[in-house]
């Protein structure tokens, strides 16, 4: 499932630091994708590790919310609970009436 062929970006970041490069998938939509097949254990460390800027995390969040009627929708949240903590629960308190 290729949900977020859309997403992509003007900067990716490489072990933390930012470069610029030209608007195409990043390894952000990688990770995306990986959460999406259920491919944890290879997107383990996506938010501290990977992305390492909190700049993106609520469209990291406002993209994985787009998962909502995967079944595997229970996983993923658990999974991006423990990537991201109290922000991934504030995230979906704030936004848990909107389909």
């Amino acid at each position: 499932m290729i949900l977020f062929s859309e997403f992509t970006a003007l900067k990716t970041i490489a072990s933390c630091q930012i470069i610029r490069v030209r608007t195409r998938s990043n390894h952000i939509r990688a990770l995306l994708d990986l959460v999406s097949e259920g491919n944890f254990g290879y997107a383990q460390g996506m938010n501290k590790d990977f992305i390492c800027n909190n700049k993106y995390t609520e469209e990291v969040f406002s993209k994985l919310l787009l998962l909502r009627t995967s079944h595997m929708w229970e996983k993923i949240k658990g999974f991006i609970g423990k990537e991201y903590g109290v922000a991934w629960l504030r995230f979906l308190q704030n936004h848990e009436n909107e389909h």
